[in-house]
């Protein structure tokens, strides 16, 4: 069945760092994994409920794990690969999804977070690939992308 796309929803959406006060592009990331928060609950049953309750939490990034084919001459891709070594490193994001084929806009999220990891693989007959792990730190911010 063809839907409203002739191309990939998601062709054009793009994933950037924040590096000398410059958001710039982290080249080769072959998907951008679900950004936005999520709450916690706690129990906050009495002795005399006939059901628990709970009550909800602060909310939580979560983390990202983003893959893609290697490429350390981008700047962004350097920028990860240096901050996943230095201890206490806060970095800004910027995510632009792209704007649907149907709507009105796409969406831009900014946030911080914490490159965990920056890992290399390299397998015969395929592209050396990087993986790497940010964890979210504080609120995500969604405005419209027009």
């Amino acid at each position: 069945m063809a839907g409203p796309y002739k191309f990939s929803p998601s062709a054009g959406s793009v994933l950037k760092v924040s590096i000398n006060s410059n958001f710039v592009k982290i080249a080769g990331c072959e998907g951008i994994p679900p950004i936005g928060p999520t709450k916690g609950t706690y129990e906050t049953t009495a002795i005399d409920d006939l059901a628990k309750a709970f009550g909800d939490d602060l909310p939580d990034g979560g983390e990202i794990t983003l893959t893609g084919p290697l490429d350390t001459t981008d700047p962004g891709q350097a920028h990860l690969m240096s901050a996943a070594g230095v201890v206490g490193a806060v970095d800004s994001f910027q995510y632009t999804a792209a704007k649907p084929a149907t709507g009105t806009s796409g969406a831009i999220a900014t946030f911080n977070g914490i490159v965990l990891s920056f890992q290399v693989d390299a397998t015969q007959k395929k592209a050396q690939m990087f993986h790497r792990k940010v964890k979210l730190s504080g609120a995500v911010n969604f405005t419209p992308a027009v």
